[in-house]
């Protein structure tokens, strides 16, 4: 994706959200980590603090640093992404209540509703 759209294309923040998910599941803690604070950085600079994809991206990063034992700056990028989903998408969107249950947050590419 970075090769056909550039780094800065929603559609590649999308797939290194979900990269970030497998590279976790498979033990890969450390590069989960660093791509999540990557696709944070992007997606607040690229979409904005507020976009559901940036807001995505804080809760990705939540679960890694949880997965390192980052349990503190965890907590403050979890809180925020909550609040910024609740704040943007509504307390019962799917994506808000997912990331109060600590569902790690996965992007779909259908147009979110």
């Amino acid at each position: 994706m970075r090769g056909a759209l550039g780094s800065r294309h929603p559609w590649t923040l999308g797939c290194a959200l979900n990269a970030t998910g497998h590279r976790n599941i498979t033990g890969r803690l450390e590069d989960a980590l660093d791509l999540s604070r990557e696709t944070l950085r992007t997606a607040e600079r690229v979409l904005g603090p507020d976009h559901p994809m940036t807001l995505s991206a804080q809760i990705a990063l939540a679960a890694d640093l949880r997965s390192v034992r980052e349990d503190t700056e965890a907590g403050k990028h979890e809180d925020a992404g909550i609040k910024g989903l609740t704040r943007t998408l509504g307390a019962q969107h799917v994506h808000t209540v997912s990331a109060k249950q600590r569902a790690r947050p996965y992007w779909d590419f259908e147009p979110q509703p």
